[in-house]
């Protein structure tokens, strides 16, 4: 999936996130404009955030449905879950 969104910042939010920027660059030996710096350093942290709540709600889910579980069943279902980790 490819998207495309713009940022509209005030001259304030502009100077800030260029001077990261030129931080940035004057210790990599890679250039990175303003917007590759809002992906590599915000956007990819937030996205993983996204995935891994979203995961986390759905071991929530899993754990509070097998709760109603009989104690043999709750076990039954761990091992089988178990068994094909790696």
């Amino acid at each position: 999936m490819n998207i495309s969104i713009t940022f509209t910042l005030n001259q304030e939010q502009s100077d800030a996130l260029q001077e990261r920027v030129d931080l940035h660059n004057s210790s990599s030996l890679t250039a990175i404009t303003p917007s590759e710096f809002l992906k590599i350093s915000e956007l990819d942290y937030y996205i993983q955030t996204l995935v891994d709540q979203r995961y986390a709600a759905s071991l929530t889910r899993l754990g509070t449905a097998a709760a109603s579980l009989p104690y043999a069943e709750r076990q039954a279902l761990i091992a089988e879950i178990e068994s094909q980790l790696p």
